[in-house]
């Protein structure tokens, strides 16, 4: 695995042609300014080496850079110059290290979502322990749901992450996606990634405003909402503007008394307002249990 890096370059072109560069520190970024700001133009400290680094943060490990992975379509990306200290590999398994750090953060495929979606929302409508609890610490994925061509041999552990921040799996089972009623919500969930399950109290959408959010019936005092936020619409931007279709399709189903379940997976974060559940992409939510492309096939399917 790549090492932990302790300083990042900062480059990035002026109108004029010239070069901005800036010497980093991890305290000196946050996952907000690493979004909006340095990602894409971070690179390693060492003299010469321009290998691309990426900024690291969260609650379960220190915050640092870390060399970006080569990929097939960019594999010189992450390449560090012969020499540079930074590029040193640790030699160490995906296997062993997830073994070894169990709250290391990976990335989560659509596949994996989709399959918790669906078991959430069959064993909220079941009200039964079919598909595992949904209270406490309850998974929905007592089978260990996972990317289907991943090797299963491996115990499925470290810390789901959204917007790309974790990596890759790409030995042994996608990390479990805890599922929350949300009576159930307490003060652990706030900044982990969660599957929210509950009925739905009301839509909002303004496309203009570039904004959008789910009200969620609760049994308590506690406000709960599906948030798609500017970054959302940023990252689903085609997406987004099919969310009249969803809009309609909610109003369809209040008009004709059908209770309407949304299961969402996002990062839970608390407000004045109360806790918003923020997903970073349009395929991380469902609609009693169909994805935003099936809705919009059926709405234009009644209109027709």
């Amino acid at each position: 695995m790549s090492i932990k890096i302790t300083e990042a370059v900062y480059r990035k072109k002026n109108a004029d042609g010239t070069e901005l560069v800036l010497y980093l520190g991890p305290s000196d970024l946050d996952k907000e300014s690493y979004e909006s700001i340095y990602r894409d133009h971070l690179f390693c400290p060492h003299p010469k080496c321009m290998a691309k680094l990426i900024f690291v943060s969260g609650n379960v490990q220190v915050n640092h850079f870390r060399t970006w992975r080569k990929s097939e379509t960019e594999p010189l990306k992450g390449l560090h110059i012969e020499g540079c200290p930074n590029g040193i590999e640790q030699e160490e398994s995906e296997r062993s290290r997830r073994r070894r750090d169990p709250s290391y953060k990976y990335n989560i495929s659509d596949e994996h979502m989709s399959s918790v979606l669906s078991r959430a929302y069959r064993a909220f409508l079941q009200k039964q322990q079919s598909y595992g609890p949904l209270k406490g610490g309850g998974v929905v994925k007592p089978d260990g749901v996972g990317g289907g061509k991943i090797d299963t041999t491996l115990s499925p552990t470290g810390t789901s992450a959204l917007f790309g921040e974790g990596e890759d799996v790409t030995e042994g089972r996608e990390p479990p996606i805890p599922v929350r009623k949300i009576e159930n919500i307490d003060d652990k969930d706030i900044g982990k990634v969660r599957c929210i399950v509950g009925e739905v109290l009301k839509f909002y959408w303004d496309e203009e405003k570039k904004y959008a959010y789910i009200n969620l019936k609760t049994k308590n005092s506690k406000k709960v909402k599906v948030h798609f936020n500017e970054r959302f619409e940023a990252n689903n931007r085609p997406q987004f503007r099919l969310f009249g279709f969803l809009n309609d399709y909610i109003k369809h189903l209040e008009k004709n008394n059908t209770p309407i379940i949304c299961c969402c997976i996002g990062e839970l974060n608390m407000n004045k307002s109360g806790i918003d559940a923020r997903p970073d992409r349009y395929s991380a939510f469902s609609i009693n249990n169909k994805k935003l492309y099936a809705i919009v096939h059926e709405v234009r399917g009644s209109v027709n």
